[in-house]
């Protein structure tokens, strides 16, 4: 038989070293952590036996409240940002942290990016940090 097969081997080399950076700007409203998940949303957590809303806006800004609905009013909040997979935080005056307390925390999602974990680096208002550290929050 004639082997008339076609050798299309021009090796044009793969372009594998293509890994574009964080351009988003300083809070990471789209997705991260390997482009998968987003902390933009409303998450619960719980701690010391309570249950405690947190809505993360695209802005950078933050809310916190005893409800859902009341996030929508609610004075406790401020910014965070998210790097990567480090997430800091900063507390707004009605929270009991100063506002120089500049929280650190490594966050960890789950594969379908519905609930997310916490973990301390470093945060100098202790009560955020026993409330923080080690949390799971889930998506509302």
């Amino acid at each position: 038989g004639s082997d008339a097969g076609s050798d299309a081997g021009s090796d044009a080399g793969s372009d594998a070293g293509s890994d574009a950076g964080s351009d988003a700007g300083p809070f990471d409203a789209g997705p991260f952590d390997a482009g998968m998940c987003s902390a933009v949303g409303d998450w619960s957590t719980s701690f010391g036996g309570l249950t405690f809303f947190f809505r993360f806006r695209a802005d950078g800004t933050w809310t916190g409240a005893a409800t859902r609905a009341e996030l929508a009013t609610s004075t406790i909040g401020g910014t965070y940002m998210v790097l990567g997979s480090t997430f800091t935080i900063v507390d707004g005056a009605a929270t009991g942290c100063a506002p120089s307390d500049v929280g650190t925390y490594t966050m960890l999602f789950s594969p379908s990016c519905d609930m997310l974990t916490t973990t301390l680096v470093s945060d100098p208002c202790s009560g955020r940090s026993m409330a923080l550290a080690g949390a799971v929050f889930t998506r509302l």
